[in-house]
């Protein structure tokens, strides 16, 4: 403090108590010149100096990036299982000689109750499916009204060891799965011929025998372009088995959750561009650890990117693309704005106004209808196509070669894709008007068909578009699809339900443990029996120093639902439940009275199904397919009784001596409880 004279006239509130020129004591607004002196530098670690340290250089300082880096590596080895790590989620207590024994049994006791509340969360994510904070809370409610629940940081330490337990538990699933994988395939190679490994027939009948074939794809975590998570999966054709997969996430890597061939993190670029980057780590992982193996990659349509063949590894793989995809992408795009919205040049509206839009009203019904017709001619065009390379799946041989990628199969492959070639582009003559390349009768002069220039020049695009996508959906193994790593996406929406917004580490924990469901039932059904629960409490416990121990009923739990899954893939694999269920897929496409115009072009046009065609007008139509449900549909077919897929389903039938007793209600006639 100095003394500081005030001028005349000046406030109180300046800091005067009075008026004048009374001296008076305040701060001085000046700062002292030993203010600005460079302080001591502080004892911490070397890093902590480079952060604080001013005077030290700008190429010595640390950058943020830096020290992401180090954050996520000191996290990463936290996380990760090895021999002399200490444990993350509980802390040894320090001996202090100064504390008292008062203190040290109060803080031990604070320790246990913290261990408990860790291992009844573990337990939570592992049995209740928690995959967030508020699921933790809903699922032990009441030590959430008492105040012992974790609190959230807690539980995303808690979230973040299960992962990295069950990354690892991951890990031994896809090495257990590449020696079931081989065994599956050379069983099929050796008795194809029986009808045991018939169904499996051509996937493990090439001449190669290290070849495999397997299928991958994408899920995103929210639907639309925004997502901030995906996840990529590797599975095989024939046994269903995991063989990969890959977290791809925007966040920066904070966690130590980063991997490779596991966990992409920092992803900068679009959300539909994870299929590809994803897909890409996978099989180069896949060609690194399974290096003796040539993969048949089976993708869906919509992915960009390159050729499997320019990844590292992967120099002898191959990739095909899923035909339903592709078949069902045309009807999509011919039922949309590019049929209808297109700009129609003239000579099918009023001349007087050509700035008109073609809605598609002239000549030819060019909406819906329209594209379930080419949908259907454009599935039996390539069903016929695959028929014509593998005759076998048709006629029933004695005896399945092993001569797929063989010249001779590869000649009939090239001849196939020629002859749908030509079926594909006689289609867009049949709709366009002239019948002159088609195989079909005669048919009415006024037959429907296009007369708008825009639509047909569209149409012809979309002809072409799948006409060079031909030899990728006729693969050297016939039609293939993605159609099991679908089903997995259900599944994962089982742990993490679709259209939340997640932090990378509960995302990540909850699509594994749906891997490991997907990866248990087929390893499972094959003969290998895991339970990755259990694995992972093992984990937990050597890793972080828990005591959690599974009941017996929770042990039985696992293994009944292990045993009810494992009976329910292989009733559904029986030939009796294919067959029904074949038989009902096929009844409601041609049933439905929305679905009915679709027979006018398969069945050639023939009298019979034109005027059926003609009969059902939109109104009718739609009214119909309102008041018929699916179930309804379903109920009609099976005559009211559920699809018998139990072996005792033939004795019972005949025992009864009718078919109505298979329904709902019990013999007394009330509502049975599903049981």
């Amino acid at each position: 403090e100095e003394e500081v004279t005030q001028p005349p006239g000046a406030s109180a509130g300046y800091g005067a108590s009075g008026t004048g020129n009374s001296p008076v004591k305040k701060k001085s607004r000046r700062t002292s010149r030993a203010a600005f002196e460079i302080a001591p530098k502080p004892t911490g670690s070397p890093e902590w100096r480079g952060i604080t340290d001013l005077n030290s250089p700008t190429e010595t300082r640390e950058t943020r990036r830096a020290r992401h880096e180090r954050h996520s590596q000191s996290a990463h080895e936290r996380l990760s299982f090895g021999a002399g790590r200490e444990g993350l989620l509980l802390r040894r207590l320090r001996e202090v000689e100064r504390r008292t024994e008062e203190r040290h049994q109060r803080m031990v006791a604070l320790q246990a109750k913290k261990r408990k509340a860790v291992e009844k969360a573990i337990l939570t994510i592992l049995f209740g499916k928690a995959s967030t904070y508020g699921d933790y809370g809903d699922c032990n409610f009441d030590d959430r009204v008492t105040g012992q629940l974790l609190d959230e940081g807690e539980f995303g330490g808690v979230m973040a060891a299960v992962y990295a337990a069950s990354d690892v538990v991951l890990d031994e699933h896809i090495e257990r799965s590449k020696k079931v994988v081989d065994a599956a395939y050379d069983a099929v190679r050796r008795k194809a011929d029986g009808s045991e490994y018939r169904e499996y027939w051509p996937l493990g009948g090439h001449e190669d025998p290290r070849k495999r074939v397997g299928q991958i794809d994408a899920a995103w975590c929210t639907p639309g372009y925004t997502a901030p998570h995906a996840v990529v999966t590797l599975a095989d054709r024939l046994t269903g088995c995991v063989l990969g997969a890959c977290h791809v996430s925007k966040e920066v890597d904070t966690a130590g959750i980063g991997r490779p061939g596991r966990a992409l993190m920092g992803w900068s670029q679009s959300s539909g561009d994870m299929d590809r980057g994803g897909s890409d780590e996978v099989l180069r992982d896949t060609a690194a650890r399974w290096p003796q193996r040539s993969l048949h990659v089976t993708k869906d349509g919509d992915v960009k990117g390159g050729n499997v063949r320019d990844l590292e590894g992967c120099e002898e793989y191959d990739e095909s693309t899923c035909h339903c995809h592709v078949v069902k992408n045309d009807r999509k795009i011919l039922s949309g704005k590019g049929m209808t919205g297109a700009a129609c040049p003239g000579g099918c509206v009023d001349p007087d106004e050509p700035q008109k839009k073609c809605a598609g009203t002239k000549g030819a019904r060019c909406t819906k209808s329209f594209a379930n017709k080419f949908y259907a001619r454009a599935y039996e065009v390539i069903r016929q196509a695959e028929l014509m390379v593998f005759p076998e799946l048709k006629i029933d041989y004695a005896e399945l070669p092993n001569d797929v990628g063989s010249k001779a199969r590869e000649e009939r492959r090239h001849e196939a894709i020629e002859w749908a070639t030509h079926q594909l582009y006689a289609a867009l003559k049949h709709f366009t008007g002239d019948h002159s390349h088609c195989d079909h009768g005669p048919l009415p002069d006024d037959h429907p068909a296009f007369k708008c220039r825009a639509q047909v020049s569209f149409f012809a695009k979309e002809i072409s578009r799948l006409v060079k996508q031909l030899p990728r959906i006729l693969s050297p193994f016939g039609l293939l699809d993605i159609n099991r790593i679908e089903s997995y996406h259900a599944v994962y929406r089982l742990y993490r339900p679709k259209g939340r917004k997640y932090s990378a580490v509960y995302e990540f924990t909850a699509v594994n443990m749906g891997i490991l469901s997907c990866s248990q039932l087929s390893l499972g059904f094959w003969g290998e029996i895991t339970q990755p629960v259990v694995r992972i409490v093992e984990l937990l416990n050597e890793r972080h120093g828990l005591t959690i121990e599974l009941s017996e009923d929770q042990r039985e739990y696992l293994d009944r639902n292990l045993a009810q899954r494992i009976k329910g893939r292989e009733q559904r694999s029986s030939e009796r439940w294919q067959r029904v269920r074949r038989a009902y897929v096929a009844y409601r496409r041609t049933s439905q009275a929305s679905q009915a115009s679709q027979t006018a072009y398969q069945n050639g046009g023939t009298e019979a199904t034109l005027a059926l065609d003609n009969a059902r007008s939109a109104a009718e139509a739609a009214v119909e397919a309102a008041a018929r449900s699916r179930k309804e549909n379903e109920k009609q077919w099976l005559g009211g009784r559920a699809i018998g897929i139990h072996d005792e389903a033939d004795a019972n039938e005949a025992a009864l001596g009718h078919e109505a007793q298979f329904n709902d209600c019990d013999e007394s006639g009330e509502e049975s409880d599903g049981e």
